[in-house]
């Protein structure tokens, strides 16, 4: 009786670190998209900056020196 029940405690904690494993897993992968659509975030706000200094830059040279 005592093998039975130490393979079906075995059983379960494989099957435990086996979902462990999946989550594990699945955080990794959430954290690793949550990185790339930060970073292309902050480079599509970079250039938009960049493009709204170039265009007030161009927008505003004529009124000054006009």
């Amino acid at each position: 009786m005592m093998s039975i029940f130490s393979c079906v405690c075995w059983l379960y904690e494989c099957l435990l670190l086996r979902n462990i494993a999946k989550i594990f897993s699945h955080s990794v992968g959430c954290l690793f998209t949550l990185m790339v659509v930060s970073f292309a975030v902050q480079k599509l706000f970079s250039l938009m900056r960049s493009h709204f200094m170039v265009c007030s830059s161009i927008c505003l040279c004529p009124l000054l020196f006009h």
